[in-house]
């Protein structure tokens, strides 16, 4: 997971870091509330990734687990071609990606 506050270049200096070959990740706040997620397709778009912060990019697209069968989670997916649909859980934490 990514922080609002960090900068795609924090973000993929990580990913390097770390060996991460994906750059799609759920945006979490400081009570692990899943807020937002940001794709490949902000890193690959983005010109100035020192001065771009994850909150001023990510998608929104989120859904409640309890609310979603997987078949509409898939269609969602293709639908807005998002290769990640995190769904949380009722107390807005992580359920499943």
């Amino acid at each position: 997971t990514v922080r609002p506050t960090d900068t795609l270049a924090e973000i993929e200096e990580r990913c390097r870091a770390n060996g991460y070959k994906f750059r799609s990740f759920p945006v979490v706040d400081n009570d692990k509330k899943v807020v937002g997620v940001i794709t490949s397709g902000h890193f690959k778009y983005c010109d100035e990734p020192g001065n771009i912060k994850a909150a001023e990019v990510m998608d929104d697209p989120i859904y409640r687990a309890s609310s979603i069968s997987q078949e509409d989670a898939y269609k969602v997916m293709t639908e807005q071609r998002k290769g990640l649909l995190p769904l949380i859980d009722d107390n807005g934490g992580l359920a499943a990606m």
